[in-house]
């Protein structure tokens, strides 16, 4: 069976609100935000805040550091590859629209239909306390025995649009037109004699369709999470988790000289030059134009006044801090600074040959450059 789900959010694998924990809002998100944002549908936008894991900041460097770092530490690397493009079926000229109030016998004779007529077969969202697991299983028990599969999506769009509350209902999707108790096109044609009416009446018995809008389930369960202290809970979290390279501030000036040169563990490419494991490559000899990273303790307000003194926008600079305290105090010191502050790791500490902060790495020649400065603590 081929089971679509249009329109679907991780939120329907969760129990309540109430008892959600954050390992359950994980589960299943990655595919929910996919069929979201293929749809369009703006609750993407909140679905793609739940995952409390997930910080929208990336902290790692960026800016002219990676082609430097790539170098220092040449390491084998997987290239992505290509995102997944799904190519829109056309849409199908009826829908059969169901409800698992309808009897065994009749839900089941409704499938056979849609699979003999070709109809593609919509629910408005799932029962109460099921899950996406529970309605595969279900739905699968009752087409296991058809010959052809019908074509069966979650998606309470039909539904609400047309007003639709009961079940078996059939939409001619090209006119709008539904006839109520039917589930062959050929009682819609015949019932339509040009009537201009979308409501063409009932033909056969119905009942009322039980499961509630998912749309509307959607809304509630993000109406009811905080979404923005969940953010700034997560935020804090990496911070605490974060493990940086925090060094000791500077006593004096120093002025240090660092061969940033490194043996080569495996081929490296380098344009349409190709080194082998062995040799000794400079990365800076592959470096164009000039350079200067400054690292700091951000958390330091006197470390981030100084390092506003020595921007030039005349020189790409790039500004790292070697500790995190709080995400708001992070943003804070970008503000002043006015642009991204990275943060520093173990592995790119000791290739600068970093020692202290607040310190200026540029470049001179062959060589890196390390700067210590003093700097006098706010009162």
């Amino acid at each position: 069976m081929r089971t679509r789900l249009v329109l679907l959010s991780s939120l329907l694998l969760l129990p309540p609100v109430a008892a959600a924990e954050e390992g359950a809002i994980h589960d299943g998100r990655d595919g929910a935000l996919q069929v979201l944002e293929h749809q369009g549908d703006a609750l993407a936008r909140g679905a793609a805040m739940l995952d409390p894991n997930d910080v929208a900041v990336d902290p790692t460097l960026e800016g002219p550091m990676p082609d430097i770092l790539d170098a220092l530490a040449p390491e084998t690397s997987t290239p992505a590859t290509a995102g997944v493009v799904e190519i829109l079926e056309p849409a199908p000229p009826y829908l059969l629209l169901l409800s698992a109030a309808m009897a065994g016998d009749a839900l089941r004779e409704a499938l056979r239909s849609a699979a003999e007529h070709g109809l593609a077969v919509r629910f408005r969202g799932l029962l109460p306390g099921e899950d996406l697991v529970a309605f595969a299983v279900r739905l699968h028990a009752l087409t296991e025995n058809l010959a052809a599969k019908p074509d069966i999506a979650l998606d309470p769009r039909p539904f609400r649009h047309h007003g639709i509350t009961e079940a078996p209902t059939l939409l001619d999707v090209r006119t709008g037109a539904f006839l109520r108790g039917a589930t062959d096109p050929r009682d819609l044609t015949r019932r339509d004699h040009g009537d201009r009416r979308p409501d063409l009446g009932h033909l056969g018995s119905t009942v009322p369709v039980v499961e509630r809008d998912l749309v509307t389930v959607i809304q509630e369960r993000l109406e009811a999470l905080d979404l923005e202290a969940r953010l700034e809970a997560a935020k804090d979290r990496y911070g605490k988790n974060f493990v940086d390279a925090r060094l000791p501030h500077a006593t004096g000036t120093r002025i240090r000289q660092i061969d940033p040169t490194v043996v080569l563990r495996t081929p490296l490419a380098v344009g349409e030059q190709l080194y082998p494991a062995g040799f000794e490559v400079n990365p800076l000899h592959h470096m164009p134009g000039r350079l200067r990273v400054v690292v700091i303790d951000a958390t330091d307000a006197a470390q981030v006044e100084h390092a506003a003194t020595l921007l030039d926008p005349s020189v790409p600079t790039t500004v790292v801090s070697d500790r995190l305290a709080s995400w708001r105090e992070h943003l804070a010191a970008e503000q002043r600074l006015r642009r991204r502050i990275h943060l520093l790791t173990r592995r790119i500490a000791d290739r600068l040959g970093l020692e202290a902060v607040p310190s200026v790495v540029e470049v001179a020649g062959d060589r890196l450059v390390v700067t210590e400065h003093v700097v006098e603590a706010d009162p």
